[in-house]
């Protein structure tokens, strides 16, 4: 199977050692381009490549 290019919430945290909390607080200040939410109220995706910088 093919590797995801979206990270969730909790994946993008994990792989930055931060709490969940601080990554939705940097979404909603701009600071993780390409973050998205789906649907309204829905899960919030982030691009790969925003995760690697």
């Amino acid at each position: 199977m093919a590797e995801s290019t979206w990270l969730t919430v909790e994946e993008y945290a994990a792989l930055k050692r931060r709490s969940k909390w601080t990554i939705y607080r940097h979404i909603k200040q701009g600071l993780i381009p390409g973050a998205e939410q789906v649907v309204e109220h829905g899960e919030i995706r982030i691009p790969v490549p925003a995760s690697v910088a």
